[in-house]
């Protein structure tokens, strides 16, 4: 899992370096806002796509979720879709943001609920 990590860092590093120096519309939301947005996103789609077996079936999920998330995180859904297709604009940036998605999954799959705990050092496991 770590090697998969390592590898995705390396591939996207020279992205990160090249990125934009330019100050970003203030109508664009920060990549600090966009990030548990999109992460949020991400997670109800990936929940549509395992109870929703039909693939035709999913756009109007897909929507649903949308305005599901944005009301969750209390934003204005032109503001969101705006400073998305801004992102999209400038890859560099999008791809920022996309890995501080995938760090915050990461993370909350190892240490979240859960997660595996830490092997017990010595001696019986819990309970026995």
């Amino acid at each position: 899992m770590r090697h998969r990590l390592l590898i995705w860092t390396i591939a996207l590093l020279p992205f990160f370096l090249v990125a934009c120096e330019e100050e970003q519309p203030g109508w664009v939301m920060s990549e600090e806002e966009m990030v548990p947005v999109i992460k949020d996103l991400h997670l109800a789609y990936a929940g549509v796509d395992v109870t929703i077996r039909n693939p035709k079936n999913r756009p109007m999920k897909y929507q649903e979720m949308n305005e599901l998330v944005i009301e969750k995180h209390n934003l204005d859904r032109q503001k969101f879709y705006d400073s998305y297709e801004y992102y999209q604009s400038e890859p560099a940036l999008m791809d920022s943001i996309y890995q501080k998605v995938v760090n915050e999954l990461n993370e909350e799959l190892l240490t979240g609920p859960g997660a595996n705990p830490a092997p017990n050092q010595g001696g019986p496991p819990n309970g026995q």
